[in-house]
């Protein structure tokens, strides 16, 4: 696969962020993939500050599929960074409950998730994330992921951020 994005920031007149990436994701059987991708990162959150961060990604997703159609996932996300030369990493853990809706001849997987974010550079569980949204397929190839955020980080400024985006996955 392909990763691109670009963030606007800073009252909406500036992008701050922007990544493009590849990846492969493999599933081994019934319930279990997984994913390793890079990803370089260029950001100006605060102008004149350039950050430029090369990211490799380990992940393993099981899957469990519970009663009334729910399903649990457990992404596990190793990450290899280099951020401005200097290398660290990362963990993270994402635990997702989703459930296919059928709403007239679509398809919905509204959706609720945590993650929490283990950071080389503190020794500690520095970020937390709650979602919520729904995936749309709006053909075979391509989806639309609607969703809100709020994180909180114990050391960035500001510490607590919320997020409305809109994510579209084109798979080829």
């Amino acid at each position: 696969f392909l990763f691109g994005t670009m963030r606007l920031g800073r009252e909406w007149k500036a992008v701050t962020n922007e990544q493009i990436g590849f990846g492969v994701t493999k599933r081994f059987v019934s319930g279990f993939g997984t994913t390793l991708s890079y990803r370089h990162l260029h950001t100006e959150a605060i102008p004149g500050r350039h950050v430029n961060d090369d990211r490799l990604f380990a992940d393993a997703t099981p899957r469990f599929e519970l009663r009334r159609r729910l399903t649990l996932v457990d992404r596990n996300r190793f990450e290899w960074r280099r951020v401005n030369g200097s290398f660290m990493y990362r963990y993270r853990n994402r635990i997702q409950l989703e459930r296919v809706v059928d709403v007239r001849e679509r398809r919905l997987v509204p959706y609720a998730a945590y993650e929490a974010f283990y950071d080389s550079r503190f020794r500690a569980w520095s970020r937390h994330q709650l979602y919520t949204g729904t995936r749309l397929p709006l053909s075979k190839r391509v989806t639309l992921d609607l969703f809100y955020m709020h994180q909180w980080d114990r050391r960035a400024f500001p510490g607590y951020i919320d997020v409305v985006g809109a994510l579209w996955r084109v798979e080829f």
